[in-house]
C-alpha cells in the first residue's frame, strides 16, 4: 500500500507528464552564413520540403527561441505545411534586433496563432541586414489529443 505523501508524489509526476505530452517542442538550425530566405533544417533535411510533423488538435504557437552566432539584425519566419512545399503558410515573422544574439517571443509577443492539425512545421530567414551564422530556433506548440 503506498503511503499518502508517495500517493502524492505519483499524482504529481503523472500530472507533469501529462502537461508536457500536449506542449511538443520543435528545434531547427542551418550551419554557416544564412541569407534571405533560407529555409532552416531538421535533422539535416530542408523543413520546407519535410517539416516536422504536428498531429495535436486546437495547436497554437506559444514561444519561439531563435539564436544566431552573431550580433545581426534580421527576421525570421514560422510556416506550417502539408509536405514537399504543399501549401506553405506563415504562421508568424518575428524581428530579432541586432543588439541580441538570442530572443525569446512569447504568447504576449506574437499573439494567438492557431495551427492545423497534421500539418509540417518549417522555418526560415525572412530578412537580413547581415546573414545570421550558424542560425538555431526553437518552438512550443501546444495542442490537445
Amino acid at each position: 500500500m503506498l503511503s499518502c505523501d508517495k500517493l502524492a508524489l505519483v499524482e504529481e509526476l503523472v500530472q507533469q507528464a501529462v502537461a508536457n505530452s500536449g506542449k511538443p517542442t520543435y528545434d531547427f538550425g542551418k550551419g554557416g552564413a544564412n541569407p534571405a530566405w533560407t529555409w532552416l533544417e531538421h535533422h539535416g533535411r530542408p523543413t520546407n520540403k519535410v517539416g516536422i510533423p504536428f498531429g495535436l488538435n486546437n495547436g497554437k504557437l506559444t514561444e519561439i527561441w531563435v539564436g544566431n552566432e552573431d550580433l545581426v539584425a534580421y527576421s525570421f519566419g514560422v510556416y506550417y505545411h502539408f509536405g514537399n512545399e504543399i501549401g506553405l503558410t506563415l504562421l508568424k515573422q518575428v524581428s530579432i534586433p541586432a543588439a541580441n544574439r538570442t530572443k525569446t517571443f512569447a504568447v504576449g509577443d506574437i499573439g494567438d496563432i492557431s495551427v492545423p492539425k497534421d500539418c509540417q512545421i518549417a522555418t526560415r530567414v525572412m530578412t537580413v541586414t547581415t546573414s545570421p551564422k550558424n542560425i538555431g530556433a526553437h518552438l512550443t506548440i501546444r495542442g490537445t489529443n
